[in-house]
């Protein structure tokens, strides 16, 4: 191939790259630059033979000296990340720099601009979305306590009409008065729930502990309901993890609640609950598995909706926000949560959490 072949192949390549590329010497004196028009903040004609103190502002001048002394000293790439003022705004920009055979130091420069104002909008879209989810649970905890003031009172009428006029209402009067002291109940629930679901998402995890203790805390709210339906609780070796206990027992108590409540009849439920290490290093994977009734896959995402239910309310009691409750707290605590199910076969929920260290 011919020096001008060779000349035209670099000047192509040259011409395809992206980056602007310098190349200094150990004084800090340009000896080479390659750009396209407008790349930089002076014509390429006016940057070889000036030195980078120079040319840059004094803070990013210092850096750039330091950085090309550390690579003739070691013979390793350096990385520099540094900001410019332009007319319009500042812009930012990313250099490698690593030394030649020459002993001079070859920088490749990229503007990063975009990327930094695209960071910037996540970020502030981030914090929107928090100060909204913020304002979301605290719209919630307010609520919750206004609502149950006035539903009190119609329970506490309700039943004094029941205890002076019943012996005067009708069967169908009787029925009424019924529902209506029902319906409070089951609207006091939902509140009570409500209020569960605003507290899982405030404070943050604080520390390691056994995840075996929060399973014996979840065992214990619940000791009536094991007692009552003769379920029993089967663990395995169960690690150390990182974050808030009572949350997590929390957790447990929502997922063993329903293992309890959806059993076929008859049928004493049996509960297992195991731990193995998760694809991710980091983290513990948890599984509890039951012996109950089951679930189409289908419906596999819905159960963790607030106030989803695959069954009515007549078959199978509750408000329908346990699983959203526990979702919530996984998630608060950087794991992830999903279930396995086929029915009549029993179901399995995962969870993973953050591994102790």
């Amino acid at each position: 191939m011919t020096h001008e072949h060779e000349l035209a192949r670099s000047e192509a390549i040259l011409t395809a790259i992206p980056d602007i590329i310098f190349e200094v010497n150990a004084e800090g004196c340009f000896l080479f630059v390659h750009a396209r028009p407008g790349q930089t903040f002076v014509e390429n004609g006016r940057i070889v033979g000036r030195l980078v103190t120079e040319l840059l502002p004094e803070d990013v001048a210092s850096q750039c000296m330091a950085c090309i002394a550390e690579v003739i000293r070691t013979r390793e790439v350096q990385t520099l990340n540094y900001a410019l003022p332009y007319p319009d705004r500042n812009r930012y920009f990313r250099a490698h720099l690593g030394p030649s055979s020459k002993g001079t130091v070859v920088a490749l420069v990229r503007d990063t601009t975009s990327d930094k104002c695209y960071q910037k909008k996540l970020e502030r879209q981030a914090d929107q979305l928090m100060e909204a989810n913020e304002s979301l649970e605290q719209f919630v905890h307010v609520a919750s306590h206004d609502l149950r003031e006035p539903l009190t009172g119609v329970a506490g009428f309700a039943t004094l009409l029941r205890k002076r006029y019943g012996d005067e209402l009708d069967d169908s009067g009787q029925h009424f008065l019924s529902e209506i002291i029902a319906g409070t109940k089951r609207m006091e629930q939902k509140i009570d729930d409500l209020l569960l679901l605003s507290r899982a998402g405030r404070g943050s995890p604080n520390g390691p502990f056994p995840l075996g203790s929060a399973v014996e805390e979840a065992r214990r709210s619940l000791v009536g309901s094991f007692k009552q339906s003769g379920a029993a609780l089967q663990t395995g070796e169960l690690p150390m993890v990182h974050g808030d206990r009572s949350m997590i027992a929390q957790v447990f108590q929502n997922l063993f609640s329903n293992s309890i409540k959806y059993h076929p009849e008859g049928v004493k439920p049996i509960i297992e609950v195991e731990s193995q290490p998760d694809s991710d290093s980091e983290m513990v994977h948890v599984t509890v598995t039951d012996n109950g009734i089951g679930f189409c896959m289908d419906h596999a995402d819905r159960i963790f909706g607030i106030f989803q239910r695959l069954y009515t309310i007549e078959q199978y009691p509750g408000t329908g926000i346990g699983l959203a409750i526990a979702k919530k707290i996984v998630e608060k605590h950087g794991g992830r949560i999903w279930a396995s199910s086929e029915p009549s076969k029993g179901a399995t929920f995962h969870f993973t959490l953050q591994r102790a260290t």
